[in-house]
């Protein structure tokens, strides 16, 4: 009998070893009828350049679902004020924009240094000024796996 509760244990061990928590607005998905510009994320992790990595990954998983996409390229990672969020849409001409913060984009310390991203987003529609689909998630990944091959993952859970 000991023997089962150990492997057990050790399959749901193993099984949540590259697990992730995501949470959406309920009832929604990110839209679909009209332009959406995706904004620099504002980079709350240690790592350089992490607010625009995720805008990058973000914006190429929804080009590759059809999305009509334009990103926004900024010299900053400064905070975003959704005031200057709403006259880059305004100027873009886009229905809705994009814009989060990335929260955790590190390898995590230990021999196995293990890849963890967390991240949030909203999408707002530039003329109701309503938050329309939100969505903030955190995944971490196996030794082997790259910080980018995980926030994509994330991401897709969280554009779905």
């Amino acid at each position: 009998m000991r023997f089962d509760k150990a492997i057990l244990f050790l399959l749901v061990f193993i099984l949540s070893g590259c697990g992730g928590i995501v949470n959406y607005s309920p009832n929604s998905s990110v839209p679909r009828d009209g332009k959406i510009i995706v904004l620099p994320f504002q980079n709350n992790s240690d790592a350089p350049l992490a607010g625009q990595k995720v805008k990058n990954i973000l914006a190429n998983v929804l080009y590759s679902k059809g999305f009509d996409v334009e990103v926004v390229s900024l010299n900053d990672e400064d905070y975003i004020t959704q005031d200057k969020a709403f006259r880059i849409a305004d100027r873009k001409g886009a229905k809705y924009f994009i814009f989060g913060s990335v929260n955790e984009w590190r390898y995590k310390t230990g021999i196995e240094a293990e890849p963890a991203v967390s991240l949030d987003l909203r999408v707002i529609d530039r003329e109701s000024e309503r938050v329309v689909y939100s969505a903030v998630g955190a995944k971490n990944g196996w030794s082997d796996e790259s910080l980018g091959s995980v926030a994509q993952k994330l991401i897709l859970e969280l554009v779905r």
